[in-house]
């Protein structure tokens, strides 16, 4: 292949990128955030900071720093689901079951991921501690 070649090749693999994606390298600067004028959730123009539907958030950051920013902060928030669902958990588990099959649901966690986080955790604390021992009873 020569010079002229491989150059004409570049060329074709430039336009067929820019034909699938026109928008690539023209949204700004890379700063990690989307710049989204629809919701990426449910397609909904976006008015504010949230989408006015489904109430995610317009501007996603999508760098590893705000990943783990977001991951640290959703971990450590005193005002979130898990603060009202442990409690009732532990001493209404009755009212807190009522309560969700009822359709009050937004305040308290998913059972199910509730369940997941639980396995996690437990397989997380039983790694760090070594695992379980093998019983030396015959």
């Amino acid at each position: 292949m020569t010079g002229a070649d491989s150059f004409g090749e570049v060329v074709t693999g430039a336009m067929a990128a820019r034909a699938v994606e026109p928008q690539a390298g023209e949204a700004g600067p890379d700063d990690g955030h989307t710049h989204e004028r629809a919701c990426l959730n449910c397609g909904v123009s976006l008015t504010g900071p949230y989408c006015s539907a489904c109430g995610q958030k317009a501007h996603l950051h999508r760098s590893l720093r705000a990943f783990g920013g977001d991951f640290v902060a959703g971990l450590f928030n005193f005002e979130g689901k898990i603060w009202r669902t442990m409690p009732m958990l532990a001493w209404c588990p009755g009212d807190l079951t009522r309560r969700y099959v009822e359709g009050e649901r937004a305040r308290y966690i998913s059972p199910v991921a509730l369940y997941l986080f639980s396995v996690f955790a437990m397989f997380a604390v039983l790694n760090l501690n070594g695992g379980i021992a093998p019983s030396t009873e015959g």
